[in-house]
């Protein structure tokens, strides 16, 4: 069963009215409540459905998808406490930063260009916790490095930051642009860019049936019908990882969507997810608004009530966008999410089955907030 859609949170009062409606309580899970880190929550808990099993008919040698036989199979969900996702920490309290070492984090993947983060008045460096710059789109300021040395947040000439802010300003277009076509292109790029990311985040993740970083116990690879000789241990690696861009909204939700897909969870649970957003981010937007709007976005536009009904569209979680986006992996790359991450990213099928494995778990998918999975 997937989950229906998440309300939106109530619309945005006028800017003559000083007392907004507080923002609806979020669901936990998947959030957490770290101070000053808003839409912080764990991808994990999701169902998993995979597809049907192939084998290979007795009389033929060609390979044919054949009903499962009728024996019972463990319900599958992503595996919890492993990814978190949420927005920059730049800002966090250091009772939030006692949180993320409370849930076992021990990396912290920015995604963001060092100028961004320049602008933002640079990253956070927290006790304990590695932070690790991969920003996904190519700037002149920006290192190849994925190291903690990248997320600096120097800065280049007044003429490469100029180049900068108009490639921002285009990619607001496009995210604020009605229906789906522009943010489908944006999360293309985004998209497009993220090999370096995604294999800085996964690779270590990554486990083997021999030498596994993160076992699942007794869990079968999804793509065999058959279950190994001997079954892996069933110690669990406490170590999680937390990735983020500003908002933790559209760069990072288009690395988590593209994530699940190959987990094979539900296109319409990846959207739900992607959507919880909406909530995460009510109780900052009215701020995030005002910020984009003292930058200057959309400034060509003129009338303020048009500027800000874009900033509105920016910054919300739609999930048609998503499905838009998921829809494109499936007819641009063979095998859909698995093809991208083959063919972009780069892992080998033993990579990407390393994925699954890390990333899986045994158990019925968590209840979610009005939704039941």
């Amino acid at each position: 069963m997937t989950p229906s859609t998440p309300p939106l949170p109530p619309p945005l009062l006028p800017s003559t009215q000083t007392s907004p409606t507080p923002p609806p309580p979020l669901p936990s899970p998947p959030f957490h409540p770290i101070p000053n880190v808003p839409n912080f929550r764990d991808i994990g808990g999701y169902p998993i459905i995979p597809p049907p099993t192939k084998t290979t008919s007795s009389s033929s040698s060609t390979t044919s998808t054949l009903p499962l036989p009728p024996r019972p199979r463990p319900p599958l969900r992503v595996r919890k406490n492993i990814i978190y996702r949420g927005s920059d920490p730049t800002h966090i309290t250091p009772a939030g930063e006692a949180k993320l070492r409370a849930l076992g984090i021990v990396r912290d993947y920015d995604l963001r260009t060092t100028a961004q983060i320049k602008r933002m008045g640079g990253g956070k460096e927290m006790e304990g916790i590695e932070r690790v710059c991969v920003p996904l789109f190519e700037d002149s300021s920006s290192s190849s490095s994925s190291s903690s040395s990248s997320c600096a947040g120097g800065g280049g000439n007044k003429q490469e930051e100029k180049e900068e802010e108009e490639k921002t300003k285009r990619r607001y277009e496009l995210y604020a642009d009605d229906g789906t076509e522009g943010i489908l292109s944006a999360f293309l790029e985004i998209l497009l860019s993220s090999r370096t990311a995604y294999r800085a985040i996964l690779l270590p993740l990554i486990t083997t049936p021999s030498s596994p970083i993160i076992s699942t116990p007794s869990l079968t690879p999804l793509h065999t019908p058959n279950p190994p000789p001997h079954p892996r241990p069933s110690s669990t690696h406490a170590a999680a990882i937390f990735l983020h861009c500003t908002t933790g909204n559209n760069r990072t939700g288009v690395l988590i969507a593209v994530l699940l897909s190959l987990l094979y969870v539900p296109a319409k649970t990846i959207a739900y997810e992607y959507a919880l957003s909406n909530l995460g981010l009510a109780a900052t937007r009215r701020g995030n608004i005002e910020r984009l709007l003292a930058k200057g976005a959309f400034a060509a536009l003129g009338d303020e009530g048009m500027r800000r009904r874009k900033c509105e569209r920016m910054l919300s979680a739609r999930e048609e966008s998503v499905v838009a986006l998921l829809k494109e992996v499936e007819g641009r790359w063979e095998g859909g999410a698995e093809g991208f991450f083959r063919d972009v990213v780069g892992l080998s099928g033993d990579e990407i089955e390393g994925v699954r494995r890390a990333l899986t778990e045994e158990g019925e998918g968590e209840k979610g907030w009005r939704v039941g999975f």
